[in-house]
Formats: structure tokens, C-alpha cells, sequence
């Protein structure tokens, strides 16, 4: 088993130098919207041209747990927290919130509600998810997995399988660690958010107001179910290597490979890639069956999200 920090995953880091293969999937999204007006997404959408998707997801007696986070109207509720960020650095341009939720036992993937709280803010990115099967794509808000087109497979005692909708199996398996923060310091638990780029520790990492009665978090760790590369649609590698995966190899090194119909160049005892998509270069990561992604980012029910959206108005920008 190998254990993967996703942490890289979310810091923005726009750009690539072509003597390195670190991940640098950008996450600084574009995009706006007007301050205080929250958006709904259903995911309703077509599946994408080349998927089928006509399963349903077997009622389980394992969605008590499961629904006393995310049902709407009476789960405790699920947030994660983002921003989008200056080029280069960590401070924030602007942030907001996602609310993910299921309606019932039938939904086949999360329904979403935006919040904006600072700034222009604008969540979604466009990622490719690259299996055997071939590539599956899909608009998440940033930092998530959870999109238009990903797919609850299954709920499980303490998380849920997710993968893409088109795909034979779930990508990965979320297991949920419920954690009391109530009489905590803010500073204290945006500290253990493990997505520095979603502004929460720039913005709140000194703040000592106490987190109210009830406030709880939700760490996500996910064991790897099948092999699959992640990477970014919309922002290409730019460079003087970055023409094609052999001018890239020839400047850094490593080995071309092919997974799903799509190439990629990966560096040796690195999992970190360059991924051909449409022409261009893409940042990307390789995820191996087993592997553990020990560095995903916090989820928040209602009562603590409540307080530290509040307290990102009171810090400002």
C-alpha cells in the first residue's frame, strides 16, 4: 500500500518549470459571481458522449450514517471551503463554500449549493479522470472530486464509494472520521485542514474565537479502488519543453506510458505526471490501486461552517 499526500492537489501553483515533475494541478478557478448569492447545481446533466449510466445504487443499511451528514433537511450538512487565489502564492483573491447533499436513497450523485463569502468567487474546474476504461470527465468545485459527472456507487458505515459516471467501478472509497471541535479554538482547527488552498488557514490561522456547541468536521481519507490519473483540462504546461511528452522526456527524463488510450510521462519513484490531452500538456497524478490519499480536505457540518464563513467576513480580504 502506498500512501499518497494529495495535498499538492491543492495549492495553486500556476506554471511548471520543465526540470521537475512535482504535481502542480492548478486550482486557482476562474470565473465570478455576485457576493452573497448562493447557487444551486443539480447534477442532472448528460452523461458524457461514449458513457453509460443506467444503475441505481442499491439501498443499503449502512445510509444511516451516510444520511445523517448529507440527506437535505436533516443531515447535520456537508461544506468544504475554497478561494481563489493570487498567482504564485496562497492568499486569496476571493473564497467561498460548497454544501454537498443527496435528497434520498435513490440519487445517483451529490447535489450542490455555492456560497459565496469573499470576493468574485468562483469554484469549478474542468478535470479529466483517466482510467483502462478510457477518459471521463467532469466540472467539480474546487478542491472536490464530487462533480457533474461523478457517481455515488455505493454508501458504506462511515463514508461512501465514489467514482465517474461511465465508469464500471467506483474510483475510490471515502472513509469519514467524525471529529468534535466544539470549544476549539478557530485557529486550532483550520490548522489541521489539509487543502491550504482553500484560504482557511490564510485567512483564520490566528483567530481565537471559540467554535460554538455542535460544531463538528468530517476528515476524509480515501483508499484508491482502481488505477487511475487525475489532471486538469483547463490549464496546460506551458515551456519550452511542453511542445510534446518527448520534448518533455527529453528535458526531465522519466517514461512514457499509456493508460485508458492516453499517454503520459511519468518520472521515476514518482507518481506525479505529464498527461497528453488534446495536443497540449497537462499536470496530472497517477493514483495505483491500494494506495491511500491521506491528505484530502475537511468537510464541515452546518454549525461549523456557519461560524467560519462568518469569520472570514469579519477578517475580510
Amino acid at each position: 500500500m502506498y500512501k499518497v499526500s494529495t495535498l499538492k492537489r491543492f495549492v495553486t501553483h500556476k506554471g511548471v518549470k520543465a526540470a521537475t515533475l512535482l504535481l502542480a494541478i492548478t486550482l486557482a478557478a476562474c470565473g465570478g459571481g455576485s457576493s452573497g448569492n448562493p447557487s444551486s447545481v443539480t447534477n442532472s446533466a448528460a452523461t458524457p458522449s461514449g458513457a453509460s449510466d443506467a444503475s441505481t445504487p442499491t439501498p443499503s443499511a449502512n445510509a444511516s450514517f451516510f444520511d445523517s451528514i448529507f440527506l437535505d433537511g436533516s443531515g447535520a450538512g456537508y461544506y468544504q471551503f475554497g478561494a481563489n487565489l493570487r498567482p504564485g502564492s496562497s492568499t486569496p483573491l476571493a473564497t467561498g463554500r460548497t454544501r454537498f447533499f443527496v435528497t434520498g436513497e435513490s440519487d445517483l450523485n451529490f447535489s450542490r449549493s455555492i456560497d459565496i463569502i469573499l470576493g468574485a468567487y468562483g469554484s469549478d474546474l474542468d478535470y479529466g479522470y483517466i482510467t483502462a476504461e478510457g477518459l471521463f470527465t467532469s466540472r467539480n468545485p474546487n478542491p472536490s472530486d464530487i462533480g457533474t459527472y461523478s457517481k455515488i456507487f455505493q454508501r458504506l458505515a462511515q463514508g461512501y464509494q465514489l467514482g465517474m459516471r461511465g465508469t464500471s467501478t467506483a474510483l475510490y472509497e471515502v472513509t469519514l472520521t467524525v471529529q468534535d471541535v466544539a470549544g476549539q479554538p478557530v485557529s486550532d482547527v483550520v490548522r489541521r485542514e489539509e487543502a491550504v488552498g482553500n484560504g482557511l488557514r490564510s485567512l483564520l490561522s490566528s483567530d481565537g474565537a471559540i467554535m460554538p456547541a455542535g460544531s463538528q468536521t468530517y476528515v476524509q481519507s480515501g483508499k484508491v479502488l482502481v488505477q487511475h490519473i487525475t489532471f486538469d483540462e483547463t490549464n496546460s504546461v506551458t515551456g519550452p519543453s511542453s511542445g510534446s511528452l518527448e520534448q518533455m522526456q527529453a528535458s526531465v527524463g522519466g517514461t512514457i506510458q499509456t493508460l485508458g488510450g492516453y499517454r503520459y510521462l511519468i518520472g521515476n519513484g514518482s507518481q506525479s505526471v505529464y498527461v497528453e490531452y488534446n495536443g497540449t500538456l497537462h499536470d496530472g497524478w497517477l493514483y495505483n490501486a491500494g494506495d491511500v490519499r491521506d491528505a484530502m480536505p475537511s468537510g464541515y457540518n452546518k454549525i461549523a461552517a456557519d461560524f467560519l464563513a462568518a469569520e472570514e467576513k469579519k477578517v475580510g480580504l
